[in-house]
């Protein structure tokens, strides 16, 4: 979850829940990125198909001067899909001619987003020292592959800077969107890296 402003960790915490309908909590890890950014780790897997609610107690989401939102109570259902229901994308990175290796890189990540949804899902992989990846668990749609040589291992794509001069990470993109139907593996994504 990621707020507009930092929040007041422990009291959200105390008023952050999941729950399993109609009275199954969910017990799991709530950790912090600064004071902007929640993860919810479940302590097992989701189970598929079955339907979970987020709960926010009201009062709870408080900025670091106390200022709460007006209508900070919140619940929000959704459901887990089932594997039938979701796709993959496996393929490998590839140097271009001239290049021998991925050499350089702390690792070479590789990014699938999805386009033909509203929110523009993406999930992010690292490939192995043989450039091969895997994406799974892919809702039905269109996807862009892209991914870069990440030199500094922070894995996020860096631009480069011109004083102190620093070059681009080496980037890639899929030549062509990817679609991805349920239960159906898409294989052979041929990602080049250019020198």
């Amino acid at each position: 979850m990621h707020f507009n402003e930092a929040v007041d960790t422990a009291a959200f915490a105390r008023g952050f829940s999941l729950w399993r309908p109609p009275a199954l909590r969910v017990p799991g890890l709530l950790s912090w990125q600064g004071s902007m950014l929640a993860r919810f780790e479940p302590d097992s897997l989701p189970d598929p198909g079955a339907w979970y609610e987020i709960r926010i107690a009201p009062g709870s989401v408080r900025n670091l001067r106390g200022n709460t939102a007006i209508d900070s109570g919140l619940t929000r259902r959704y459901r887990i899909l089932e594997e039938k229901y979701l796709g993959s994308i496996e393929g490998s990175v590839v140097p271009s001619a001239g290049r021998d290796s991925l050499a350089g890189a702390s690792s070479v990540v590789v990014t699938s987003r999805e386009l033909s949804g509203a929110r523009g899902r993406e999930t992010i992989v690292n490939a192995g020292r043989d450039g091969k990846f895997f994406i799974g668990d892919l809702p039905e749609g269109r996807y862009v592959i892209a991914g870069f040589l990440d030199v500094n291992g922070n894995r996020a794509f860096d631009p480069g800077k011109p004083f102190p001069v620093s070059y681009a990470e080496k980037f890639f993109v899929y030549p062509d969107t990817v679609k991805i139907r349920p239960g159906w593996p898409v294989g052979g994504v041929r990602l080049g890296i250019g020198n």
